[in-house]
């Protein structure tokens, strides 16, 4: 006896011809899924997690159930077949873990192999002095094509803040993806997807015979996620569902979790109530006493009390479980002379009350985060904290974790994001972060030179401002003499590499000045030509151009730290008896969000070539990268064109 089985399994349909003992489907279908993806090592046939909320002892508990199916398509793809299991000892506990190795017999069916080894690893990194988040493996070994693992796990999430994200897509391509959340009619939930518009996102709500409510999403035939270097992260473009629960009823009547950003500021002002309840220390008072004295402005106070910060006190992370989210006492702080984030934003408060200023801690998530406090008023919308300070009706940002950081310029990691500051017990501000305009982050670099003997000598002038005097203040600051010669040789290399620095000075290398200036004295043999009475120069002295993008290759979004612009004046003292034979044509180049000018011209004795760039944006978006490699094409062609002077 034969039939035919119509297989559908969210990759297209299939007919499989069987006999009595029918091929198991995912064999019958192999050759197909290998033809399919065909580029792709290991495919994910179904990744499932199951939530379930439950009111246990007048607590909410989170209970959910995670399973994985792989395929291996291609020989010795034992890391794409492995599970990694990322999670936290006080937040998320993981128990259960299963595995199993499933192998074709015969091209007819699976069978079971129940060997995997279970490995975890602890996620430090450089600056991280502490760090509870874990990394559990569980590995499979000599994995080949058609071989299936299969991983189910159990967590326990243990405070209903920490719901988190589910993400539809993974490393590997996904032919079924599932996320279900069951709760009972005492709990309230809200819901918000990311990034779904390009995916078949499905939505089921089902009412269970139990009194529970399960809300479904499924979503099939999903592209792998590639993370290309540069790129905004994961949460910016993969596509992913938020849940929220906004509250529960007990026996103690209703209990708010995350309904808006009120309650979110409820619960972080709850674990910071018994921050800094003791009276400051001696060896405190004395600190803010001998900075204040003689400050003629609260401005100048403030400005003493966060560079002494900056100065005194290491940043060294820690994340261990609730500590990772209560800032430590600032007599502590002080006496330790480290910490982390909220222990430099605890003690800049206090020290700042301490001198009679209004400051507050104040949460935010740096560009990582794509989410506002707004549209997403949980614990995922933030991984930091700063400060702030109120003068003069100007709320001044105070982040101590950036070294040389001027006050009144924010870091470049928390441009337009939104701040949420604390104002009293109930009332709180959403402030944005303000993405500092190019004209405030430049370079301005005015070199004047002479031509002798195919040589040319000159000197330089370098005006760095904003984030621009931030990055070169940070290396001066820590380079010794020696090295510090050899940096700013590397930093302000012009012409060719037979570049050479033969004296240099620079001033403003400190935090109140926000400006830098560099001047040096500089020499490059050979780098100009004569041939008969005529002189052959290149004017522009600047060495490298911006990199080109990979429009094939590249999908995705390139993250700029900062708007920015150079402003490049080279002063050429034409030789006595010397007149110009021959310019190149001035070129410009403007499109939305960068471009160049380039110009020459002469005054008297001087030859005049002048080059404004500027980038005004943070992100270069992918319908931009095609405009963005033709200005790069006209800056080179610009570049190498040479001026000709005639005797």
């Amino acid at each position: 006896m034969t039939y035919f089985k119509l297989l559908s399994f969210g990759f297209g349909l299939v007919f499989i011809g069987t006999g009595l003992r029918a091929q198991d489907p995912i064999i019958a279908s192999f050759d197909y899924l290998k033809d399919k993806y065909e580029d792709e090592n290991v495919i994910i046939l179904e990744q499932k997690e199951s939530v379930q909320l439950k009111i246990e002892d007048d607590s909410l508990r989170i209970y959910s159930k995670h399973h994985t199916d792989r395929l291996c398509l291609q020989h010795d793809q034992t890391g794409g077949m492995n599970e990694y299991i990322f999670h936290n000892q006080t937040f998320n506990k993981i128990s259960n873990i299963q595995g199993k190795k499933l192998y074709p017999v015969k091209n007819k069916k699976y069978k079971s192999s129940n060997y995997f080894e279970v490995s975890e690893q602890s996620r430090t990194g450089p600056g991280i002095f502490y760090d509870d988040n874990k990394l559990t493996i569980v590995g499979f070994y000599g994995t080949s094509p058609g071989d299936r693992t299969v991983v189910s796990f159990d967590e326990e999430i243990t405070d209903p803040h920490f719901l988190g994200v589910y993400y539809f897509a993974d490393y590997s391509p996904i032919i079924k993806s599932e996320y279900a959340i069951t709760f009972p009619k005492e709990v309230k939930i809200k819901f918000k997807t990311f990034n779904t518009d390009k995916i078949n996102l499905n939505f089921e709500e089902k009412s269970n015979s139990d009194g529970t409510t399960t809300f479904i999403w499924t979503a099939d035939t999903i592209q792998k996620f590639t993370h290309e270097e540069g790129a905004p992260s994961i949460s910016y473009s993969a596509p992913h569902v938020a849940v929220l629960i906004e509250e529960f009823e007990s026996s103690k009547g209703k209990e708010p979790i995350l309904s808006d950003v009120s309650t979110l500021y409820s619960w972080y002002k709850s674990l910071i109530k018994q921050v800094n309840k003791d009276e400051p220390s001696k060896e405190l008072a004395a600190v803010v006493d001998s900075l204040i004295h003689g400050a003629k402005s609260d401005r100048e106070k403030a400005e003493k009390i966060y560079y002494w910060v900056q100065d005194n006190i290491k940043y060294v992370a820690f994340e261990d479980g609730m500590n990772g989210f209560v800032p430590r006492e600032a007599n502590a702080v002080c006496t330790k002379k480290y910490g982390d984030c909220k222990d430099m934003s605890s003690i800049l408060k206090q020290m700042m009350q301490m001198a009679g200023l209004e400051a507050s801690l104040t949460w935010i998530g740096t560009r990582h985060i794509p989410y506002k406090y707004t549209e997403l008023p949980t614990p995922s919308a933030d991984n930091h904290m700063i400060a702030s300070v109120l003068i003069d009706g100007e709320r001044i940002i105070l982040d101590a974790t950036g070294q040389f950081q001027p006050l009144g310029l924010p870091t470049s990691m928390i441009q337009g994001k939104q701040a949420l500051i604390e104002i009293d017990e109930e009332n709180y501000e959403i402030y944005e972060i303000p993405v500092i305009p190019k004209e405030e982050n430049i370079l301005i670099d005015s070199t004047f030179f002479k031509v002798g003997h195919d040589s040319i000598y000159g000197s330089c002038r370098e005006y760095h401002r904003g984030y621009m005097a931030n990055e070169m203040g940070y290396f001066l600051k820590r380079k010794t003499e020696k090295n510090r010669k050899e940096f700013i040789q590397m930093a302000c290399e012009k012409g060719s590499d037979r570049f050479e620095v033969t004296d240099y000075g620079y001033s403003g290398v400190n935090q109140i000045s926000n400006e830098i200036q560099l001047n040096i004295d500089f020499i490059i043999p050979e780098y100009s030509r004569t041939i008969d009475n005529s002189i052959y120069l290149n004017m522009n002295l600047r060495k490298s151009l911006p990199e080109k993008i990979d429009t094939v290759e590249r999908t995705q979004a390139i993250e700029i730290d900062y708007k920015h612009m150079e402003h490049i004046v080279n002063v050429l003292e034409i030789p006595d008896g010397y007149s110009i034979k021959f310019l190149p044509e001035n070129t410009q180049f403007e499109s939305e969000g960068f471009g160049f000018t380039l110009e020459y011209k002469q005054k008297g004795d001087k030859l005049i070539c002048e080059l404004v760039m500027s980038i005004d944006t943070l992100l270069l978006e992918p319908e931009q990268h095609s405009e963005w490699n033709k200005m790069i094409a006209e800056m080179d062609s610009a570049f190498r064109k040479s001026i000709v002077l005639n005797k």
